[in-house]
């Protein structure tokens, strides 16, 4: 990865990082979206299959939405407004998790919520990535993105899962576990927001 990948330094390791931190993420939620609805809701399988649904499609709506306005406003103000509605989708994901707190479909509002702003957000990077580096140098900076890509989806999902099994180890419910755990992707993605203001712009 460039130099200052690991601390975000502004311009091209700032979007390598925030690749990584917008997969951990989403992915982080999107892989326990059925377990929240199944185990800490106790619904159908068929209810956990259509929250994933609703996410994915919100998620190609809003990619539509950035391809058509993406060369108007920029990159850079895409990936913030994609934090901007990742953070809360998955704070409501993790609330409407717990039992008898709020009703269960508002899972599926955060799924939505949290989708629309990957679709945002997640080509942007790309786009960034190919527009900071000289031609000669593409297929390092791609290799670096995709790399924080994976590591991201690896590490979100991971970590997730360690703190979601940590919960029932001792004791909690499905439903207190699963909201407990998605608190990281949540973090991250404020973190993500955070990093977002050291992103090239367009010129």
């Amino acid at each position: 990865t460039p130099r200052g990948t690991l601390r975000g330094a502004a311009g091209l390791p700032a979007v390598i990082a925030s690749r990584g931190l917008l997969t951990f993420a989403f992915f982080g939620l999107d892989a326990f979206i059925p377990f929240a609805i199944t185990s800490g809701r106790d619904r159908s399988t068929l209810a956990a299959s259509l929250a994933v649904t609703v996410g994915a499609v919100s998620w190609t709506v809003a990619t539509w939405i950035q391809q058509r306005w993406i060369a108007r406003l920029g990159e850079a103000r895409f990936v913030r407004a994609g934090y901007l509605m990742l953070a809360p989708g998955i704070l409501l994901v993790a609330v409407a998790s717990l039992p008898d707190v709020v009703p269960f479909w508002l899972i599926y509002v955060g799924a939505i919520i949290a989708g629309f702003g990957m679709g945002l957000s997640y080509s942007a990077h790309a786009q960034l990535t190919l527009r900071g580096v000289e031609e000669r140098h593409v297929g390092s900076a791609t290799a670096s993105l995709q790399l924080c890509d994976n590591l991201g989806v690896a590490l979100g999902t991971g970590v997730v899962g360690a703190i979601l099994t940590f919960g029932d180890d001792i004791g909690r419910s499905a439903g207190v576990a699963v909201a407990i755990a998605l608190l990281a992707p949540a973090l991250v993605a404020v973190a993500g927001l955070a990093l977002s203001a050291r992103l090239p712009t367009t010129t």
